[in-house]
């Protein structure tokens, strides 16, 4: 597992665009998200804290949530375009 996860008292973080995906689709919105400075092109993307969530962010790794796949593209979908129009300033496609 690559992915940088930071855990901290108030947000859960992560980089993994799929993981940030399962989170959304499973109920849990993102907070905010920043471009990673390590790492250009990355993104990291954070959660409020609350309950259930860190079920669902290590669930994702062990494959044990279940989420709908419609649901799930939605997500990403809808997360790639708030990247391109608050990260990279750009217009969604």
């Amino acid at each position: 597992m690559d992915t940088q996860i930071t855990i901290d008292q108030k947000y859960r973080f992560t980089t993994d665009l799929g993981q940030a995906g399962a989170t959304v689709a499973s109920g849990y919105p993102i907070d905010h998200f920043s471009k990673d400075k390590d790492e250009p092109g990355k993104v990291i993307f954070a959660f409020k804290r609350e309950a259930g969530l860190d079920k669902v962010m290590e669930g994702y790794w062990i494959d044990a949530i279940t989420v709908k796949p419609y649901k799930y593209y939605e997500c990403l979908r809808m997360i790639k375009n708030r990247i391109r129009q608050e990260v990279y300033n750009k217009q969604p496609d």
